[in-house]
This record gives C-alpha cells, sequence and structure tokens, in this order.
C-alpha cells in the first residue's frame, strides 16, 4: 500500500518571490557596503545586511512537508535542494489521535509522551485521512 495524504504547505509563493528579491536586495547592499564603503560605519554595518540577506535567501528555498504514510508521520524537509527525511512518529509509538476541525482545515494531533505533532489538511481530505488513520492505527477510534 503505498497511500499518503500530505498537509497543507507553509510558505506561499509570493512570501517567496518577496524573500528571495528582499534577500538579493540586501545581500547585494551588503557586498557594496564592504567593496566600496562611503563612511567607515559601512564597514561596521555590511555583516547585518549580509546576514539577514542570506537568511531572506534561505527561506525562499525552504520547503517542508509533513505527510501521514504508512511508516507514520513523516517529515520532509528541503533547502535549496539538501533533502532530508525523518519519521516523527511511527505508528507503535502514537499513544493518541486528536481530531478538530475549523472552517478551513481539518487537523489531526498526533501524541507521543508529552509531545504532539499536528497535520493540517483539506477539509475534503478528512474521510481519506481518517481512513488511513483507521487502517494502520490499532487503537483508532472513531
Amino acid at each position: 500500500m503505498d497511500k499518503q495524504i500530505e498537509g497543507q504547505n507553509n510558505f506561499p509563493v509570493w512570501l517567496r518571490i518577496f524573500s528571495f528579491i528582499t534577500g538579493f536586495i540586501l545581500l547585494s547592499d551588503g557586498m557594496r557596503r564592504f567593496i566600496r564603503p562611503q563612511e567607515a560605519r559601512d564597514l561596521y554595518s555590511f555583516m547585518t545586511y549580509v546576514f539577514v540577506g542570506a537568511a531572506c535567501l534561505v527561506m525562499c528555498g525552504y520547503y517542508r512537508r509533513l505527510y501521514v504514510n504508512e511508516e507514520g508521520l513523516v517529515r520532509e524537509t528541503k533547502i535549496w535542494g539538501r533533502k532530508t527525511k525523518e519519521v516523527l512518529i511511527t505508528w507503535n509509538a502514537v499513544e493518541r489521535i486528536i481530531y478538530s476541525e475549523q472552517k478551513n482545515t481539518f487537523t489531526a494531533c498526533f501524541e507521543k509522551g508529552n509531545k504532539g505533532y499536528r497535520i493540517s489538511v483539506a477539509p475534503e481530505n478528512k474521510d481519506s485521512l481518517c481512513e488511513l488513520v483507521q487502517s494502520f492505527y490499532e487503537k483508532a477510534e472513531e
């Protein structure tokens, strides 16, 4: 069985574009201040521009996926192409699952000890998420 339910993404496209433009401008201005300083304080302040610009560029290339499959709850993080996959909770380790429903989202909270992980899905995927949870989680109750 190769079924998985993916949660909603965290950064919208307009935020990625804005962070890329801002990061590029700040990084280039920081390099300009280092290469051709007009005042003495330009040499002291160029690192701030470089660090904030680099952070904006990293944020632009940051992707996080949270999904439920036969392994359990899985988080995939990708920063500019470098991917890491981490199984947060296996089905055997899940102690309790709490469902909540708002207007636009359906949320499932997977608890393990004193830590919980939430995955939010669109209301259309509610039934398929509950179906997947019931097929793998033996303590599932409706």
